[in-house]
């Protein structure tokens, strides 16, 4: 026994990589080591796979997804995630996949979690990584995609995101903060005028 590999991740998209086997994004494979996966309002989208698991590749890790988007990325089996080995916790208001279908293998879903029904990606986010504020690239929610404004003000993870936005930010413009599900958390972009004019 080697003892206990841990990874944990907060605020971070990972968006644009693949790979020839397992795991466009991530990919974990175990031989004896006990490893630990947390992540927290990760942004996991536009990764491809020729194997597995396009977003996310699993074997024998212990994964824990929080507030975290797993979406548009593509894969032989999994497109979003595919744990073929090893428990995936959820239940914590992640998003996977869209068009009422989640992509996963081996995950079990909780009750707060989210399968979107938009029906294209760019319903839910901008694909395009690009400098929406702060020091990297994120990919922008769509101010009326079910990623924005999903996690109740008093269940959020963090207090900021990737930019540097503090959360949770009234991004549906509801009158309502709440915070966004992922690495990006969305402004409302008439909020300058949310008390009208003088």
């Amino acid at each position: 026994n080697q003892g206990l590999t841990q990874l944990t991740m907060y605020n971070s998209t990972i968006s644009g990589n693949s790979n020839l086997t397992n795991g466009g994004g991530i990919n974990h494979s175990d031989y004896g080591y006990s490893t630990l996966i947390v992540l927290n309002n990760i942004t996991i989208t536009g990764n491809s796979s020729g194997g597995n698991g396009g977003g996310i590749a699993n074997d024998n890790a212990f994964i824990s997804l929080s507030q975290s988007l797993v979406s548009g990325n593509v894969a032989n089996v999994g497109v979003e995630i595919n744990s073929y080995a090893g428990p995936v916790v959820a239940d914590n208001y992640n998003v996977f996949g869209f068009n009422n279908y989640a992509g996963i293998v081996g995950v079990t879903l909780g009750t707060s979690d989210i399968i979107p029904s938009v029906p294209l990606l760019s319903d839910l986010l901008d694909p395009v990584l690009a400098n929406n504020g702060g020091l990297t690239e994120t990919h922008a929610l769509n101010q009326n995609g079910p990623a924005v404004d999903a996690v109740p003000m008093g269940s959020c993870n963090l207090s900021g995101d990737q930019t540097g936005k503090i959360r949770p930010i009234d991004g549906d413009a509801d009158g309502v903060a709440a915070c966004d599900v992922g690495a990006f958390e969305n402004e409302n972009p008439d909020i300058i005028f949310e008390d009208g004019f003088d």
